[in-house]
């Protein structure tokens, strides 16, 4: 099932985008671009946070380290809140998903 799911969102933002999206809300309200903005955030330990429970050490997994994965969680968290509050298109959010799976 997670296959399919990676496979859908690589492929959906291929199919939705020809080139790198302009971001065009999100520059507006940030005046960077999303990488940018997502990378120089730093991102705390949250209960909601699946990667960093379930594939660190912690959870007796070697996939991740803690440090990794809260930012994996973390920008996971803010694309999905920046598409919900229309600083961000759907192409733009398939966009951003893709690139973090990368």
């Amino acid at each position: 099932m997670t296959i399919c799911i990676f496979s859908k969102v690589i492929s959906e933002a291929k199919l939705s985008n020809f080139k790198t999206p302009d971001f065009k809300e999100f520059h507006k309200k940030y005046g960077v671009s999303p990488f940018e903005w997502l990378n120089k955030k730093q991102y705390k330990t949250e209960k909601s946070y699946f990667t960093y429970n379930n594939y660190t050490p912690l959870a007796n997994r070697m996939y991740f380290t803690e440090d990794n994965t809260l930012n994996i969680d973390g920008m996971r968290l803010d694309i999905e809140e920046l598409f919900h509050e229309g600083y961000i298109s759907k192409a733009e959010y398939s966009y951003l998903l893709a690139s973090l799976l990368d």
